[in-house]
């Protein structure tokens, strides 16, 4: 190994395939048990990999190459949780803020309205399964219909399709709950 190191310090790039091709496997396993999202496995190995190269010279020769892979993925995984926490803190407070403001509007909100939004809820709820799971995520997640379509193995065509029949079903259930 170490004169697979000292070939990459001289530069021959192509030797650092070998380095990959050994310790590759172990960094995935060990981001993959902390992790559950295969694209970020995916992108953490990479900047292991990248960093284990930037910084090569660093590495003590007369010591195993693993370890300090590991520890440089061990470093990265850290970096990316604590960008992630930090993210998923200020999304939980902004929600917080938007469930106060949603709130005080439906305080304020008049009793015809308040009944309107009643309607509406029951006859989602009527929806069929599919066409209801649908629509809440189409208008209550803002899934793109691509995205659903791909989700759901299904068509952007045929996705618009039940997107647009469903809001003709509630609309009419919408009307016949007002006239009653």
């Amino acid at each position: 190994m170490k004169q697979l190191v000292q070939s990459i310090l001289s530069g021959d790039k192509e030797a650092f395939r070998e380095i990959v091709r050994r310790y590759a496997p172990g960094v995935r396993a060990f981001l993959a048990c902390n992790l559950c999202d295969q694209q970020m496995i995916d992108d953490l190995t990479q900047e292991t990999f990248i960093a284990s190269y930037q910084n090569l010279h660093q590495a003590d020769l007369d010591q195993e190459l693993g370890p300090w892979i590991k520890g440089i993925a061990r470093n990265k995984l850290r970096m990316y949780l604590r960008t992630y926490y930090r993210k998923q803190d200020v999304f939980q407070s902004l929600k917080f803020e938007l469930i106060e403001d949603i709130v005080e509007e439906i305080d304020t909100m008049s009793e015809e309205d308040k009944e309107q939004i009643d309607n509406l809820q029951n006859c989602i709820k009527q929806l069929p399964k599919r066409s209801r799971e649908i629509i809440k995520a189409r208008y209550f997640s803002n899934e793109t219909v691509g995205n659903l379509a791909q989700r759901l193995q299904s068509t952007v065509t045929a996705m618009s399709s039940v997107i647009y029949r469903s809001k003709q079903i509630l609309k009419d259930c919408v009307k016949q709950a007002v006239n009653e």
